[in-house]
């Protein structure tokens, strides 16, 4: 017996929008380069953004009788941070860190702040923050993943 499966548009369309992933080959993951360090207090705290890895993950969602199947993207970023805490002074010291997701031509796209907490007796620990909601149009001009510490708080 000859069994035929026989395919609707929808679902061809639906395996296609599976199958692909238009997530930049090349991101390039970076402390800022003028903002990836910082001192409190004259020097008392000082923290330094040594290095940052990325991925990123596309979120695929089945057309439904409302619309077409849709892909939505997210960039998962952490970044690694060298402290100096004056162990006299403080006992944990606190700020946030900015990740920023930017175009070739230094357009932020979109952005997500983590805090980091700096702790007696540590040297180094990392941040991270998910970056949402990409859609298949802005994840294409992604070109850069760069991490700041936010100023004037």
């Amino acid at each position: 017996m000859l069994s035929i499966s026989i395919a609707s548009c929808d679902q061809i369309q639906e395996q296609i929008q599976r199958d692909q992933n238009d997530c930049p080959s090349q991101i390039v993951a970076q402390p800022s380069p003028g903002s990836s360090g910082i001192q409190w207090s004259v020097g008392k705290v000082s923290a330094n953004i040594t290095s940052v890895v990325i991925e990123c993950i596309p979120h695929r969602f089945p057309a439904t009788d409302k619309g077409a199947a849709t892909t939505e993207y997210e960039i998962a970023s952490t970044a690694k941070i060298n402290f100096v805490l004056d162990k006299d002074e403080y006992p944990t010291y606190e700020a946030l860190v900015v990740f920023e997701a930017m175009t070739e031509n230094g357009v932020v796209l979109k952005s997500n702040a983590s805090s980091f907490r700096l702790i007696r007796g540590g040297s180094s620990g990392t941040a991270s923050a998910v970056i949402h909601g990409f859609s298949r149009e802005e994840i294409a001009r992604v070109r850069r993943l760069t991490v700041r510490w936010e100023y004037g708080r």
